[in-house]
């Protein structure tokens, strides 16, 4: 039978989750283009602080990241931040955006992340089967631009971790640049 996926929220619910995003892309050196992986590995922790009569919840989440790879070597330490925390407003269907009023510590690429990446899967509108796919964007304005989103979702089924039934969704997709801000708009 089809089940309805969506995020139900209980105010002081804490969930810690082990993330994996993988970045695809190429860069040109030399006029010779390149392609470079880049693999981000960590823990996403999320807390939830309250919950409004819409099901919209204010969630803590918070971001520690290993150091990254790429191309499957261990990148140098830059001293950029591994950790990030910031607060979001999330639907039951899984949009995100920015708590009123709250910016993100961190990295503006981990706020990005947060929003475009895919860590909270978008769920599908309507009921799906295992193995079902379902289609979802976002957008993200960035200094007179935006950055756009599209991922694709598959219900792959059920499995019991910690003593509960979580569902198991695999989500991959896209992130790029719908407008180009200006570029005094980027630091």
């Amino acid at each position: 039978a089809p089940v309805a996926l969506a995020y139900r929220a209980t105010a002081g619910e804490t969930q810690r989750w082990k993330i994996e995003q993988v970045l695809r892309g190429k860069i040109a050196l030399g006029g010779m283009p390149q392609l470079v992986v880049l693999t981000l590995r960590g823990t996403m922790t999320e807390t939830v602080e309250a919950v409004r009569p819409d099901g919209w919840a204010r969630v803590r989440v918070r971001f520690e990241f290993a150091a990254p790879e790429i191309n499957g070597m261990s990148a140098p330490d830059t001293g950029a931040p591994r950790e990030a925390e910031a607060r979001v407003l999330r639907s039951p269907a899984g949009d995100a955006r920015a708590a009123d009023g709250d910016r993100a510590t961190g990295d503006a690429l981990v706020e990005a992340g947060r929003v475009l990446g895919g860590v909270a899967p978008l769920l599908p509108a309507a009921p799906v089967r295992p193995g079902e796919s379902w289609s979802r964007g976002r957008s993200l304005p960035l200094a007179g631009g935006a950055l756009e989103g599209a991922g694709r979702g598959t219900f792959v089924g059920f499995e019991t971790a910690g003593g509960r039934r979580c569902v198991v969704i695999e989500e991959e997709g896209e992130i790029g640049l719908g407008a180009a801000p200006p570029p005094e708009g980027l630091k």
